[in-house]
This record gives structure tokens, C-alpha cells and sequence, in this order.
């Protein structure tokens, strides 16, 4: 039996370390990453203890999901309801008090004293800017 080029040896090593090497790197940085998560393992703080603040008026569903008590649907029904208000009431944020989220189904007094710490409220006397 005849050995194949060196060019072909050479394309199968790369090959196998290609396919050793990425499933070893791509765990590794699951645990990188899950290294990361806050100790309690709330989406709401980091692992050196500073908390995370989301504005319910400007943050992107995908940061809301990551409240306490707030799924997906939960926070893409957050920012329907934002977008809503905002062409009732332009210029106005949709929420003043962490209270208001009330107005978004699913949502009650409960989970708002569960993400209350993790919600910051933009000045409601100032007009919304968004950049």
C-alpha cells in the first residue's frame, strides 16, 4: 500500500485537531463563563457583588428576561407595552415607579419586590433621549 502525499497527511492532522481542539475549547469556555455567574445564581448580580441595574424604559427584552421573576414573554410583553405607550404618549417614559410594571399581564406585586433591586428608573421629569 502506497502513503498518501504529504499534503494529505498533513490536511488529515489538521482535520483531527480541528476536531479534538474545538469541542475542548468551546467546554472550556462553558465553564469560563459559568465561572462568571453570581455565586447565589441570580441572573441579577455578578460574582464580585455588583448588581445589575436595567431600565424597564430603554433595556432590550433579552436584559429584561434576565430579572428576577421575568422570562421572555414576560419581558417582551414589558417592551409591547413600552412601545405602546410610547405612541400614546411620546416623549414619556412608559414607566415611572417600579409600581407601573403592574400594567404588563403577568406581572404583580410579587415579582416586582423580587427584581425591585435589579430595576433602575430613568428620571421621569426628564424627557426620554434615546441615542
Amino acid at each position: 500500500m502506497s502513503r498518501p502525499p504529504d499534503s494529505e497527511v498533513l490536511r488529515r492532522y489538521r482535520a483531527l485537531c480541528v476536531l479534538l481542539l474545538v469541542p475542548l475549547y468551546l467546554s472550556w469556555l462553558g465553564l469560563a463563563r459559568r465561572s462568571q455567574l453570581p455565586a447565589a445564581g441570580r441572573p441579577g448580580a455578578h460574582a464580585d457583588g455588583v448588581a445589575i441595574k436595567l431600565d424597564p424604559n430603554l433595556a432590550p427584552w433579552w436584559e429584561l428576561s434576565l430579572l428576577n421573576g421575568v422570562g421572555p414573554e414576560r419581558a417582551k410583553a414589558i417592551v409591547a407595552y413600552r412601545e405602546a405607550e410610547s405612541r400614546r404618549a411620546p416623549g414619556q417614559p412608559a414607566y415611572r415607579t417600579p409600581e407601573d410594571l403592574e400594567r404588563v399581564a403577568g406581572i404583580g406585586p410579587k415579582t416586582i419586590e423580587a427584581m425591585r433591586a435589579e430595576l433602575y428608573l430613568s428620571n421621569p421629569e426628564a424627557p426620554l433621549q434615546v441615542r
